[in-house]
């Protein structure tokens, strides 16, 4: 129906749609028509598009009681009445889509999209194309950060696609800023100290950042959803979203180039070193996932003179060798220290493979078994297997 006033035969004027009485403010009203164009496009989908047209629609639906359904022997998708209102700046809509008499053979389905295709065949016949809302003034857009109560202002860190924009009367508008993508605070207390070839870095960590943390988030979901599952699985997408807090560990040469050398959770981490090592380390604070607020990060310096030296062994040859009885040529080794050649000759021990037992080379080059030959200079050792025939 399509209709300016109601009434009935007898004069009595029960509607008079020429009469119009102010419930809200011209820029609340403009507001939540906002909030339905958005409501359109999700709750239609497919059948949102209406002649190129703006506009708004929210879709609803009364469902049967349980009484009903059991009565009717109906299904739990089962639903009495699909509805949608529409609204542009020149009409509005009511479509209602069901059954007069619901039976067990006649009834709606929860997911279907009939109604949504009637209300875009009624809508062409009736709002015009192009039509749009003007803003009355008074209403400012601000870009704000997505799943934030009250809407917060974007962090310098918030991702782009965790940004919308938003609608608010004049001296409403957002002032604080999100603080879940904020840069993330340095370690303190940062030390190194090195023994033998292990260099040990500690320090104090961060305290749980708010992107992460259980309160906060406890809060922010419950102010966003009344349901325990919703705001539960909100907890989790969120945690997942940004990771674990990690301890990012970085080497820093003489160009002042960082090289990442290890990741960790804990407050502690243990590297390899020796004399010619990196003397710099600095420590960053990051989400295992998200990265792009990582913290500065911290700078540490560890004097390398107390490590042990880095000894490098090398076999001349091969490390499986081959001989007759009498023939066996020890080829020996290449070593260097700090990068430097050593000429002073390693120690080099004889093992007989089966027995364990140690010989000299002049009974193992005629003695028929297999052996192995270690080469050890100060802490370093290089091993070749010989089998003599």
């Amino acid at each position: 129906y399509l209709y300016s006033k109601l009434g009935d035969d007898l004069g009595v004027l029960y509607i008079d749609a020429s009469e119009k009485n102010r419930v809200m403010s011209a820029q609340t009203a403009y507001i939540v028509t906002n909030l339905l164009q958005s409501s359109a496009r999700e709750g239609l989908g497919a059948y949102s598009n209406i002649n190129g047209t703006t506009y708004g629609a929210k879709t609803g639906t009364s469902n049967f009681s349980s009484a009903d359904k059991s009565k009717m022997k109906l299904p739990n998708s089962a639903i009495n009445d699909y509805w949608v209102n529409g609204i542009s700046p020149d009409y509005a809509i009511s479509v209602w889509y069901g059954y007069e008499k619901p039976s067990k053979k006649h009834y709606n389905k929860f997911g279907t999209s009939y109604h949504t295709k009637l209300f875009q065949k009624v809508a062409k016949g009736i709002f015009k194309k192009g039509s749009s809302w003007k803003n009355p003034g008074g209403v400012s857009r601000i870009a704000v950060e997505t799943e934030t109560y009250p809407a917060k202002l974007p962090s310098a860190f918030t991702p782009k696609n965790k940004i919308v924009t938003e609608l608010f009367k004049s001296g409403t508008e957002p002032t604080e800023v999100s603080d879940r993508y904020n840069k993330l605070e340095n370690v303190t207390n940062l030390s190194g100290t090195v023994t033998g070839n292990q260099l040990t870095l500690s320090w104090t960590p961060i305290k749980t950042p708010s992107g992460i943390n259980d309160d906060n988030l406890k809060n922010l979901a419950k102010s966003l959803y009344e349901t325990s599952s919703f705001q539960s699985r909100f907890i989790s997408s969120k945690k997942s979203e940004l990771g674990k807090v990690v301890y990012k560990v970085y080497s820093k040469d003489s160009s002042g180039t960082l090289n990442l050398v290890g990741t960790t959770e804990e407050s502690s981490i243990q590297l390899i070193v020796d004399q010619s090592s990196p003397e710099n380390y600095v420590v960053k604070t990051s989400y295992s996932k998200f990265t792009a607020n990582m913290s500065d990060g911290v700078e540490v310096n560890v004097s390398m003179s107390s490590a042990s030296a880095a000894i490098n062994i090398q076999l001349i040859g091969e490390a499986n060798i081959e001989a007759s009885v009498g023939n066996y040529v020890e080829q020996g080794v290449t070593i260097t220290k700090n990068g430097e050649p050593v000429t002073d000759p390693p120690l080099i021990t004889y093992t007989i493979v089966s027995t364990n037992t140690p010989v000299t080379l002049d009974i193992m080059k005629t003695t028929p078994g297999t052996y192995v030959a270690e080469y050890t200079y100060e802490n370093a050792s290089v091993k070749r297997n010989i089998t003599i025939k």
